[in-house]
């Protein structure tokens, strides 16, 4: 997914923001943004202009320039699109909340198609801003051929994540995610769930990564059997001829 790939490196640069503050009086990085806007974005609609006044001014905005082949997706050959990505990026050290003396942080990646919103993606482990854990156990109640988005989103309520088949890539799909992730000092648990759909909104599969329980106990080596006792043999005397 483009999102959640663009994602990463936004991550790494806020981690380095925090570094780079580790001295300063209030430990933050970036600047925070409304979840609740979220819920006011619409694939295929919402252009980057109406993001930025629902989310403010971005972490880093990307600007992209293509032109389409006879091998990509619904543009005619030779026709110009554009591509837009903004990234917002907000971390918490000292001075804020503090998770087991780690920085906590709140990430979203905003992708636009020919000025439309195509893609989106939002992860947090914000203390009382978090992602809400995903309730795995209605899964059966999603049939493949059947379920819409809308359907999906009423089910399991608002996604991290969504994308849409906008893309310039031939037969291309798109996703509705969801992201949970715990973070407690080492102990780090993560699920997702990602749903795939077609050109229609239909759903045509899912998959989850489910990594949400404890780590396993590190086992106990054994003692180490006891040294042998080291036995020095005594030297005899020496005597020499009188």
């Amino acid at each position: 997914m483009f999102a959640r790939a663009a994602i990463g490196s936004f991550i790494s640069l806020c981690g380095a923001m925090l570094l780079a503050v580790s001295c300063a009086p209030v430990q933050t990085a970036g600047r925070d943004f409304p979840r609740a806007a979220f819920a006011a974005l619409h694939l295929r609609t919402t252009t980057d202009q109406q993001a930025e006044t629902l989310l403010g001014p971005p972490f880093k905005r990307l600007a992209l320039q293509g032109t389409a082949t006879s091998r990509t997706g619904p543009l005619p050959p030779g026709k110009t699109f554009s591509v837009a990505i903004l990234s917002y990026a907000y971390g918490i050290s000292n001075g804020g909340p503090v998770v087991s003396g780690h920085a906590v942080g709140k990430f979203a990646t905003l992708v636009f198609f020919q000025g439309r919103l195509a893609a989106y993606d939002l992860d947090s482990t914000i203390p009382g801003d978090a992602n809400p854990p995903i309730d795995d156990t209605r899964l059966a109640q999603l049939h493949e051929g059947r379920t819409t988005r809308d359907d999906i989103i009423n089910l399991m309520g608002p996604p991290s994540g969504q994308s849409t088949a906008f893309s310039f890539v031939p037969q291309s799909r798109g996703h509705i995610t969801y992201v949970w992730t715990h973070f407690d000092g080492a102990d780090v648990r993560h699920k997702m769930l990602v749903i795939e759909l077609d050109a229609n909104d239909v759903m045509t599969r899912y998959a989850l990564v489910d990594r949400s329980g404890p780590l396993p106990a590190t086992p106990e080596l054994p003692d180490p059997p006891p040294a042998a006792p080291i036995v020095v043999p005594k030297t005899p005397p020496i005597t020499t001829p009188s």
